[in-house]
């Protein structure tokens, strides 16, 4: 069965297959594997600093990919009301 995913900004609908969130889920346990072996070598310090201005500390940057996934591909898209 599709899943029907909606954006609030977009006017068109998309439909999922089942095969495809499953696929789009094993290309996410892909990448987090392969974030994982780069951030191994880290001490639980190198997390936590920001080692220049211009780059956030890899915990964020762990975090943020995580919370992106979550909300854009693995959960429904939220409801507006009001409008």
């Amino acid at each position: 069965m599709a899943q029907e995913l909606r954006s609030p900004s977009m006017t068109s609908e998309i439909q999922v297959s089942g095969t495809e969130q499953r696929a789009l889920a094993e290309r996410y346990q892909q990448v987090r594997q392969a974030t994982e072996a780069l951030s191994a070598p880290l001490a639980i310090e190198d997390y936590v600093i920001q080692s220049m201005p211009d780059c956030s500390p890899t915990k964020w940057h762990l975090a943020h990919v995580s919370w992106f996934f979550e909300t854009f591909y693995s959960s429904p898209p939220p409801q507006i009301t009001g409008r």
